[in-house]
């Protein structure tokens, strides 16, 4: 371990999140890369949150009370103190696997011109049951990494590694969004630098009441609006890369699809409804995006009540993982090293 700088400074944004930050802080201690620094920003708790994180006696965790101000406002405070080359973003009620920074640093160090690398978590419950869900997947096929990750976030912020100099050229994250800071600040990067995706899982996030982005999260109808904002925000931007016409429409339908199903999963069925007619005036082709839509309601409504059809689909999908073999790092170019894109 170094004397000076850690070679990763970890961000842990919390608030009132007791009930599971000593299991998160825990994850972090049980690294095999030890050259760390943990950030603990408490956005403004109420809980005893504070004794539990001060009652480490771990040189390398640092506690940092703000008054409460946005999981944005916390990451951007842990940014200003943060001392090393790599952050890393662990949420206070997740959890890494032990082998997470050794695997995601040393293929960020291995792509010197990628802004970030990042993986795969697995899904649990409350109790750390497995849900057998998953966060974290490629790009869907686009032009470039950049307007893939613009049909939708596919990538998972407590299983990423940015490159700090990277994050901090181009503002940190956007304090004003109640959520979707992380899917917002990638598109922002992957712009203008290469990124990596990893298809291993090496972490576990929690899904539970309460949390923000959960499809039954009481805090759904913010995270819809942020969702939303991202998506305009990145289809107006005026001296962005061009973004051709086809997948404009593709990014409103699929976020438009996901505000439909966060409206069913909470039983507001009328305003569902309604939304589906957005799903149909995004412009995307009706037969696709009815047909997607059929799928992803039909998850939602058999498979994620049914053990039995989620084990039948992670085993499809390890399956189909393993016919591929032993697949290595994904490096997507910058969208600007793109050439011949289409206006």
């Amino acid at each position: 371990m170094s004397h000076g700088a850690p070679r990763v400074s970890i961000l842990m944004p919390t608030r009132d999140q007791a009930a599971y930050l000593l299991d998160a802080v825990d994850s972090v201690i049980a690294q095999d890369f030890r050259d760390f620094e943990l950030l603990v920003i408490d956005d403004g708790s109420t809980d005893a949150s504070k004794d539990l994180v001060c009652s480490y006696e771990d040189p390398r965790i640092r506690y940092v009370w703000q008054s409460h101000a946005g999981v944005g406002a916390a990451l951007n405070r842990g940014l200003t103190i943060a001392r090393a080359a790599f952050v890393a973003r662990l949420d206070a009620d997740d959890v890494w696997l032990p082998h997470l920074l050794t695997r995601l640093v040393r293929v960020l160090e291995g792509n010197p011109s990628a802004a970030f690398v990042y993986a795969r978590a697995a899904g649990m419950d409350a109790s750390r049951r497995p849900t057998g869900d998953q966060r974290g997947h490629p790009p869907p096929p686009a032009d470039s990494g950049y307007l893939g990750l613009l049909l939708g976030d596919c990538t998972c912020n407590i299983a990423m590694v940015i490159r700090r100099d990277c994050l901090v050229r181009v503002g940190g994250y956007d304090a004003s969004l109640p959520s979707c800071e992380d899917w917002d600040v990638v598109l922002r990067l992957a712009r203008d630098d290469e990124f990596v995706f990893v298809d291993e899982i090496v972490a576990r996030y929690r899904s539970r009441e309460g949390s923000l982005s959960g499809f039954q999260t009481p805090h759904f109808e913010a995270y819809n609006s942020a969702r939303l904002a991202v998506v305009a925000r990145h289809l107006s931007i005026q001296d962005a890369p061009s973004v051709n016409a086809g997948v404009a429409a593709l990014a409103r339908r699929n976020v438009a699809i996901e505000v439909t199903l966060r409206l069913w999963a909470v039983g507001r069925y009328r305003e569902a409804a309604q939304s589906v007619r957005a799903v149909l005036a995004s412009g995307a082709p009706r037969v696709a995006a009815s047909g997607r839509l059929a799928w992803l309601l039909f998850r939602l409504i058999v498979v994620n009540r049914s053990v039995v059809v989620q084990g039948i689909l992670a085993r499809l999908a390890r399956w189909r993982r393993s016919g591929d073999g032993e697949v290595g790092p994904r490096v997507y170019p910058a969208h600007r090293d793109i050439p011949n894109r289409s206006a």
